[in-house]
């Protein structure tokens, strides 16, 4: 995919530059800062990222000790 589209979350206030923006292609989901989009991004397969979004969801980066035992994020099976 040689033109990737970046999307901003809804929750971002407007015109505010402190969050990642998100684009996703046919393997793979790139996260990149959006106060500076080209130092770089982080790669992710699309499984590992739909468990990182279900992880949110259900509250395991809410700071709660109960949270964070709840399980690994990513199953270490193959």
């Amino acid at each position: 995919m040689s033109e990737w589209i970046w999307k901003k979350s809804s929750r971002s206030m407007a015109g505010d530059n402190n969050c990642v923006e998100v684009s996703s292609g046919p393997a793979f989901v790139k996260v990149r800062d959006s106060k500076n989009p080209m130092a770089g991004r982080l790669n992710f397969t699309e499984t590992v990222w739909k468990s990182f979004v279900s992880a949110i969801k259900r509250g395991a980066f809410d700071g709660t000790k109960a949270a964070l035992h709840e399980g690994p994020l990513v199953s270490n099976s193959r």
